[in-house]
C-alpha cells in the first residue's frame, strides 16, 4: 500500500498559524463568552484603555514577555527578535479580522456559532504552530523559556503563567467596574 504524507513547510504552517490563530481568537472574543487566558489579558487593556487595539495591546504585551526574557537571561536571543516579528504579525491580523468581523450579526445562537469556530481555530493552530518547528509568539515561548530559566518544571510553570493572566484580568476587570459605577451617574430623569 502507497500512503504519503502530506508535508507542510514550517514557515507556510507559521503563517497559517497567524491567520487562524489571530481569527479564532477575534471569535472568541466577538461572542462574548470567554477567551484564552492569555489574550484575556491584552483584551481587558483595550477594554480599560481603548487608546490602543486589541491588536495593539497584544503587541505590547508579547514585548514586554520578550524583554522579560532577555533580562532574565542576560543576553539577546536571535530566536527572541523572530518570535518579537511573529507576535506583531499576530497582532495586527488580530486587527484585521476584527475590522471585519464586527460587521457580522451578533445574536445567541451566533455568538455560539462564533465561540465554537474560535475555540476550534485556536485549538488547531496551537497544534499546528507546535509543529511547525520554528519560533512561535511570545505567548508560547515565555513559559517555555522561563521553565529553562528557573529550571522548574514547564507544566508548573505554564499554569502559573495561566493563573497570572487569569489574575491579572480579574483584578483590572474588578478595577475597571468599581471605577465605571463610581463615576458614572445615570439621571433619572433622562
Amino acid at each position: 500500500m502507497n500512503t504519503k504524507k502530506f508535508h507542510l513547510a514550517g514557515e507556510a504552517a507559521l503563517l497559517i498559524v497567524l491567520l487562524i490563530n489571530s481569527l479564532g481568537v477575534d471569535f472568541m472574543s466577538k461572542s462574548g463568552f470567554g477567551i484564552s487566558t492569555i489574550s484575556s489579558v491584552p483584551l481587558i487593556f483595550n477594554i480599560a484603555f481603548p487608546v490602543f487595539s486589541f491588536g495593539t495591546w497584544n503587541y505590547i504585551f508579547q514585548t514586554l514577555l520578550v524583554l522579560t526574557l532577555m533580562i532574565l537571561k542576560r543576553s539577546f536571543c536571535p530566536g527572541y527578535l523572530f518570535s518579537f516579528v511573529v507576535g506583531l504579525g499576530f497582532g495586527k491580523m488580530i486587527d484585521v479580522h476584527n475590522a471585519w468581523l464586527q460587521m457580522l450579526p451578533s445574536t445567541l445562537p451566533l455568538n455560539i456559532l462564533y465561540f465554537i469556530a474560535g475555540f476550534l481555530l485556536v485549538c488547531f493552530g496551537i497544534c499546528l504552530a507546535n509543529n511547525c518547528m520554528l519560533p512561535i509568539i511570545p505567548t508560547d515561548i515565555f513559559p517555555r523559556d522561563l521553565s529553562e530559566i528557573l529550571k522548574k518544571n514547564y507544566k508548573k510553570i505554564k499554569t502559573t503563567f495561566d493563573l497570572c493572566c487569569l489574575t491579572t484580568t480579574v483584578i483590572l476587570s474588578l478595577i475597571c467596574l468599581f471605577y465605571l459605577q463610581v463615576n458614572i451617574r445615570v439621571d433619572p430623569l433622562v
